[in-house]
């Protein structure tokens, strides 16, 4: 069975692993090593089954492997705003593509048309464009005072947009 020197943060992360007779021979020449590369670590001479349980994301805390702490991901206002406005350009492309536009920017360039249907489509459109964003923007201005919750799915989200109309 190998044998290795582990070199391990402070939060009980393997940095890496030194492999007896491969970078230096015996856990006295491998610590040696080790120290001169990473000074303010710990080092742990063991086994292949150390090695298996830091590959399986276990760390080595107070003598002992333990599971890592789960650490949930909190998203940035700045990434949750980019997240909604895509989402909202999504939608109302969506929606302009329904009528036959590239696009709600090809939709909103029309409510000037000398054509009857195209300017009352784009202004249609132009006004929708407006009032989901101001919407949004609002919404999102909520959440980051913390007043309101990030939507928990996308139909709930969905449900916070203005429906878009064409007037008959």
């Amino acid at each position: 069975m190998n044998k290795y020197l582990f070199v391990i943060d402070t939060d009980g992360n393997c940095i890496t692993s030194l492999l007896d007779g491969l970078h230096g021979n015996g856990e006295k020449e491998l610590t040696a090593r080790a120290k001169k590369e990473f000074p303010d670590a710990q080092y742990v001479y063991s086994d292949e089954d150390m090695q298996q349980e830091f590959l399986s994301g276990k760390i080595y805390i107070g003598g002992n492997m333990q599971d890592a702490p789960v650490v949930e991901y909190v998203p940035t206002m700045e990434e949750i705003k980019k997240q909604y406005s895509d989402k909202l350009g999504s939608i109302m492309n969506t929606k302009a593509q329904e009528y036959g536009y590239d696009s709600i920017l090809t939709a909103v360039t029309y409510a000037d048309s000398a054509i009857d249907k195209f300017a009352k489509e784009g202004k249609a459109f132009k006004e929708w464009r407006d009032n989901v964003y101001a919407t949004g923007y609002a919404y999102l201005a909520e959440i980051e005072a913390g007043k309101k919750a990030i939507p928990a799915t996308d139909e709930e989200f969905i449900a916070l947009i203005p429906i878009f109309t064409l007037e008959a």
